[in-house]
């Protein structure tokens, strides 16, 4: 094979390999735009009112649409932290609410005929409370209305040392305000990081 033949035959192998290449990532960020689009998320994000942190309420799916709650905490060693499902079989998330020194943001279910607590994120000291009886991340729970009313009491109790609670935020702030998020940042969200330290009672 001549010289010039075998340069012609390098530049083709090359271009075919970049080709390859690009036609893979191509492939990749279609199914990544295509899953993100079918799931149709969107973030609503609600800082802290004392700048520790904020809470991100995200939105996605078809027809029946969950929520999950993730936070970013200034101090925390991970920039996102999934704190979980805030919507479960027999519930529903009603609003959530910041403590007025904004170290405590906290999501209430409707249970029954009441609202409860559910999860409580303690900025202050870095803590997730779960109700009783819940796994991390988990969607599927068997939670007596007494055990509801004695996690929510406690919660209740911590909100009102730091001050009670503030302005609510409900499902028509969220839904209303929330945003689309860029592919990027809907990777990042879906990555799952436990939290620190995981307590039911106090």
């Amino acid at each position: 094979m001549s010289r010039n033949n075998k340069i012609i035959l390098c530049v083709v192998l090359s271009f075919v390999a970049f080709a390859s290449v690009a036609i893979v990532i191509g492939i990749q960020q279609f199914r990544k735009e295509m899953h993100k689009g079918f799931m149709n998320p969107l973030i609503y994000e609600s800082p802290s009112p004392s700048q520790m942190g904020k809470a991100m309420f995200v939105t996605q799916g078809f027809q029946d649409r969950g929520m999950h709650l993730y936070i970013s905490d200034n101090k925390a060693r991970q920039e996102n932290i999934d704190v979980g499902e805030i919507f479960w079989s027999h519930t529903k998330a009603t609003r959530a609410t910041w403590s007025k020194d904004g170290s405590i943001i906290a999501c209430e279910n409707d249970i029954g005929n009441h609202e409860y607590f559910s999860y409580v994120y303690d900025f202050q000291k870095d803590i997730l409370y779960y109700p009783p009886g819940i796994s991390w991340c988990s969607a599927e729970y068997n939670l007596s209305e007494e055990a509801w009313a004695e996690h929510s009491q406690k919660m209740k109790l911590l909100i009102d040392e730091r001050g009670g609670r503030t302005k609510d935020i409900d499902l028509n702030l969220i839904y209303g305000n929330g945003r689309a998020p860029s592919t990027k940042e809907w990777e990042e969200l879906n990555k799952l990081y436990k939290p620190f330290e995981t307590k039911s009672n106090r």
